[in-house]
């Protein structure tokens, strides 16, 4: 199989990135419901329509998947707290205090 160089930015490599990002929060959601290979299976099938494996038609038939991973949002919004939470108390040991006050007075 030959490689496939896709340029950064391009939408295949946002619809590469996406998938990335789903499967990262993958085993958030597959801990809540174990029995659901629906968002795997659709986080496959868009990778593989990114890379041209994948017919716009077999990816429209995986469209029933897209609703469960519509579900996994509460899992993904579970990470960004987690990221959101080690961020801060990464900043509050390394940045100085003024930072800190400035950032604390920005609105989210």
């Amino acid at each position: 199989m030959s490689a496939v160089v896709i340029a950064e930015g391009a939408p295949e490599w946002r619809r590469l990135l996406a998938a990335d990002y789903a499967e990262h929060v993958l085993p958030i959601y597959e801990a809540q419901y174990p029995d659901d290979p629906r968002p795997r299976h659709a986080i496959e099938t868009a990778r593989q329509y990114a890379l041209g494996r994948v017919t716009a038609q077999e990816m429209a038939a995986a469209g029933g998947a897209r609703a469960a991973v519509w579900a996994a949002s509460d899992a993904w919004a579970a990470e960004l707290s987690w990221q959101e939470d080690r961020l801060r108390a990464y900043c509050r040991g390394h940045l100085p205090a003024p930072v800190l006050n400035l950032l604390a007075k920005q609105p989210p």
